[in-house]
């Protein structure tokens, strides 16, 4: 068009050239060039306009998300039917499991390394069922389940003793030459959970959650002693169970690497109120029955937990693989019974000293979005 307009004023200046006075002629030339130029200046502040309005839609454009993405977009996070399986390698970890010193002589002192137990790393699983939808909102349900449960006997050194850690003054008994002790732990967790997604960034969305959390919790621990000042056998047990539910919240996200693997991460916190119920219990065969102990103590506590995991994960189609590391810490979860009296005053005397328990582990997960 401008090729046009360019020939047109040209024919327009040779006619006024040839046929017009040599007077009007010049001065039809120059009216021709006046109405190119002006022409041309216009056209140029056109052009300028139009690029500056597109240099802004494109800076706009970058200050804020593309029209139509949103946290939809995110294939972390797909709405629809949600299932999750969980397989576990789980290592708990709790004091409070000594039952004796090993002391190399019979003489009065107390020496000798501190004999205790280990609870040992077992597989545990999770399952999770859930909805999400269009809006960004969530709703899930988890189960988790673990236990594990440990032995170990230890002889008393040669020329040497075992001293009881684990019995009342009552007993009269104060050491022996063997012992055997178990413990056991059965660890069940429900979550019942909200969340929303939001997308402060394209690669990295962020998923906040909150809701229910119940425990069931139970764990024992006992150690059988013979010979030294021990008739026949005297076997100690402590049982303690927790029901506890309150209340859960916490965030993860997922750092999107491309070709669908992604970096996640996940913390929590949860305040729980238990009711507490232990068991301890104490006997002796062949010592008439005297000396026995049988005792229960019931209450309600607070019961802290805290989780957190981190690893990495690879998306193809509507299956999500996910792999990491865990931890979680079970606060004031036990209280063990401890005997402070002497053999003939204060036999009854006690105190309780809480126990923390702990796990931690590797998990691998598979998910799948209907």
């Amino acid at each position: 068009m401008n090729v046009a307009i360019k020939r047109c004023v040209a024919l327009f200046a040779l006619t006024a050239f040839l046929w017009l006075p040599h007077g009007a002629a010049a001065e039809g030339i120059q009216t021709a060039s006046r109405l190119q130029t002006a022409y041309f200046d216009n056209d140029l502040t056109m052009r300028m306009a139009s690029l500056e309005s597109e240099l802004e839609a494109l800076r706009r454009d970058k200050a804020k998300p593309a029209e139509g993405k949103s946290w939809s977009d995110c294939s972390c996070y797909r709405p629809g039917l949600i299932l999750a399986a969980d397989v576990l390698l789980i290592r708990p970890k709790r004091a409070g499991l000594d039952f004796g010193i090993s002391d190399p002589d019979t003489d009065n002192n107390v020496q000798g390394p501190i004999e205790s137990l280990a609870l040992g790393s077992n597989a545990g699983v999770r399952g999770a069922i859930g909805y999400r939808t269009f809006s960004g909102w969530d709703a899930v349900f988890t189960y988790t389940h673990f236990d594990t449960d440990a032995d170990r006997s230890v002889l008393a050194p040669e020329g040497g003793r075992i001293w009881m850690t684990r019995t009342a003054p009552a007993s009269f008994n104060n050491n022996a030459a063997a012992a055997f002790a178990t413990a056991d732990l059965d660890y069940n967790v429900f979550d019942l959970e909200a969340g929303y997604v939001i997308l402060p960034a394209e690669s990295l969305p962020i998923r906040l959650f909150g809701g229910f959390r119940a425990a069931a919790i139970e764990q024992n621990f006992g150690v059988q002693y013979e010979g030294g000042t021990v008739v026949g056998e005297r076997i100690q047990q402590q049982s303690t169970q927790v029901d506890a539910y309150g209340l859960r919240a916490g965030a993860e996200t997922h750092w999107r690497l491309g070709r669908g693997w992604s970096v996640f991460g996940r913390a929590a916190g949860s305040v729980l109120v238990g009711d507490f119920s232990i068991l301890y219990t104490e006997n002796e065969t062949g010592f008439g029955g005297q000396g026995n102990v049988d005792v229960n103590y019931h209450y309600s506590d607070i019961l802290p937990m805290l989780d957190a995991a981190a690893g990495v994960s690879w998306q193809t189609g509507r299956l999500t693989w996910q792999a990491g590391y865990e931890l979680t810490a079970v606060l004031n979860l036990d209280k063990a019974v401890n005997f402070t009296g002497a053999e003939t005053i204060n036999r009854g005397q006690m105190t309780n000293v809480g126990r923390d328990l702990a796990l931690e582990g590797l998990f691998a997960r598979l998910v799948c979005d209907f």
